[in-house]
């Protein structure tokens, strides 16, 4: 827990103190900020004169003149009664957050609520940033669980807009930077060898453990689960290999004993290639093998590192292809697969 979050527990906000008053204080405000914004937008279009004949046609000519003297020509003293309510809120909030230390410094309420100081200030550019005090509002509402506008139709139309245009700029941007990196791939020289160094040798013992645990679990797999037919195969060839032999042969020729030694012999041929293979399995989970792997990685890194002819074409084809595929996978627009809802 920060200290800031700690200090929130123990001295709750104003609408954790007061949840009714909070509540009324919030739904006002929400009301005063959206009729002012809505003033705000209505006052400017007026200015037009297209916007003051369709008027004129709607209401009439003479409420048109007197929105134009009384309202629209005092429009900015009209405003600044608004500018003042929302002073007052936010210099009440600030004065409570001071008075019951909701934060550390006296300074921190005004800096984290920035967007309502800007929205104070009376100029054209910065009334805007009242629309965001409407947010803070609804986020207000919605932990108070008044309302919920996530399921708002117009606040689901623009999470979609919003998905759909963030996946599309980010799927440009990661487009570049690959066409970037294949192009950086194609122009090096001896990347073979800096990958080696810098992404192989550093993890040396990391993949050289798990390639032999992998290794030795997937033959002891097979091998328990095919162990019958790879002895009936191995039975099979070194049978057919023996008749063919013309050593046994001459064994099996000698009168009265042959065929019982040919058989011992037989016999004990298939048992040794036999029990061979089934210690080597086994082995493979011993630290004899692991050093093999080390030993066949060791080779391979030196003779990389060693080489004055870099083999790094097919490596950089491989990763220029790697990377490509990659690109395919990001030019995929999912948000296609999305049910249209809205």
């Amino acid at each position: 827990m920060t200290e800031q979050t700690a200090r929130a527990a123990k001295n709750p906000s104003w609408e954790d103190r007061f949840p009714r008053l909070g509540l009324w204080i919030d739904l006002i405000m929400l009301v005063l900020v959206i009729t002012n914004l809505s003033w705000i937008i209505f006052d400017s279009l007026f200015s037009f004169a297209g916007i003051q004949t369709m008027l004129a046609w709607a209401v009439g000519q003479g409420a048109v003149d007197w929105y134009d003297v009384h309202v629209h020509a005092w429009f900015f003293a009209y405003d600044l009664v608004f500018v003042s309510i929302f002073i007052t809120e936010l210099v009440a909030r600030w004065a409570y957050a001071i008075w019951h230390r909701t934060y550390s410094h006296w300074m921190v309420y005004p800096i984290l609520h920035w967007y309502d100081v800007l929205g104070c200030i009376p100029v054209g550019e910065l009334r805007a940033f009242r629309i965001l005090r409407i947010i803070s509002v609804l986020i207000r509402l919605k932990k108070m669980g008044v309302i919920d506008y996530t399921q708002w139709g117009i606040y689901q139309l623009f999470a979609r807009w919003y998905d759909i245009g963030l996946e599309q700029l980010s799927d440009l941007i990661a487009i570049k930077i690959l066409d970037g990196v294949q192009v950086e791939i194609q122009s090096g020289e001896g990347l073979d060898k800096k990958i080696v160094e810098r992404v192989v040798v550093p993890r040396k013992d990391l993949l050289v453990e798990v390639i032999s645990t992998r290794f030795a679990n997937l033959v002891g797999h097979v091998y328990a689960g095919s162990r019958e037919d790879l002895e009936a195969y191995i039975k099979t060839a070194v049978s057919q290999a023996m008749h063919k032999n013309p050593e046994i042969r001459s064994i099996e020729a000698i009168p009265m004993l042959g065929t019982a030694v040919g058989k011992i012999v037989h016999h004990t041929v298939n048992d040794i290639v036999c029990r061979s293979i089934a210690n080597a399995v086994e082995g493979m989970e011993g630290p004899a093998f692991r050093d093999l792997v080390d030993d066949i990685s060791d080779t391979v890194l030196n003779e990389i590192s060693r080489s004055q002819k870099s083999p790094g074409n097919e490596i950089n084809a491989a990763l220029i292809d790697l990377i490509e595929v990659i690109k395919d996978e990001v030019r995929i627009q999912r948000w296609k697969a999305l049910p249209a809802n809205l």
